[in-house]
């Protein structure tokens, strides 16, 4: 426990301090903004339509955020330390591979959390701006499904930053995977033949979603997101066990 606390707090403030993070937070919030804006003009010439947090959490700029952030936060991570040669100094002490996984994944998790409460800012202005009412539930479940979502994506990225020696070959890879997953869910959705309509029901990306973002918290898709998240976590640390003893 007293590694993984001092495995916590190194990786805290090597993503804290990092020049990247700076502009990565200028990139993301810029791109927020820009996506609120586009949601509160549809709003505004249909407003009896989709709620603005529905609107937001389902706008392909949205989608063009997400995907990208997640790549960049974790592309660093494992890739950066392969690059400079760092971590063979961890190879001589007895820190286990979980643990240096876990270390990452937890704090990259917690910054991208951590990123989405000031867009809370945006709905807020609304509120006061335009008088209307705030839908507790579409808001709430949208920013749930974004956790839910980054949890899997910032696990994905994980497992490809310990599989690569290069940061940019991380976050390109990382990029194809998640394009795969978008693939496969369009091919699910778009061939009935193939009787994949549950998993593109539950497992495609906007279907996940579509249903939180409705204020529908659904055990099953939690249920499923933590598999995933813990799958590419483990496939990870068994990286990371080969290319120690390699």
């Amino acid at each position: 426990m007293n590694r993984l606390v001092a495995l916590l707090k190194k990786e805290w403030i090597v993503q804290f301090y990092s020049g990247g993070t700076l502009f990565l937070f200028l990139f993301f919030y810029g791109l927020c903004g820009l996506t609120f804006w586009t949601a509160s003009v549809e709003v505004v010439r249909a407003p009896n339509a989709e709620p603005l947090a529905m609107r937001f959490f389902t706008s392909e700029l949205f989608w063009l955020n997400l995907f990208l952030v997640c790549p960049l936060l974790t592309m660093r991570g494992f890739a950066e330390e392969w690059r400079s040669g760092s971590y063979e100094g961890l190879l001589t002490t007895p820190v286990r591979e979980s643990e240096l996984v876990v270390s990452k994944y937890l704090v990259t998790l917690t910054l991208f959390i951590l990123m989405w409460v000031p867009t809370l800012f945006f709905f807020w202005t609304w509120k006061e701006v335009t008088g209307q009412p705030t839908a507790w539930g579409a808001l709430l479940g949208g920013y749930f499904g974004v956790a839910c979502l980054g949890g899997v994506l910032i696990s994905v990225g994980t497992f490809c930053s310990a599989l690569s020696s290069h940061p940019l070959a991380s976050a390109m890879l990382s990029l194809a995977l998640e394009g795969s997953w978008i693939a496969f869910s369009m091919v699910a959705r778009w061939m009935p033949e193939l009787r994949l309509s549950r998993w593109s029901s539950y497992g495609a990306p906007d279907s996940v979603m579509q249903r939180f973002a409705s204020g529908l918290i659904d055990f099953q898709m939690l249920v499923g997101a933590g598999t995933v998240a813990l799958a590419f976590l483990w496939l990870a640390t068994g990286v990371l066990h080969i290319r120690r003893w390699r």
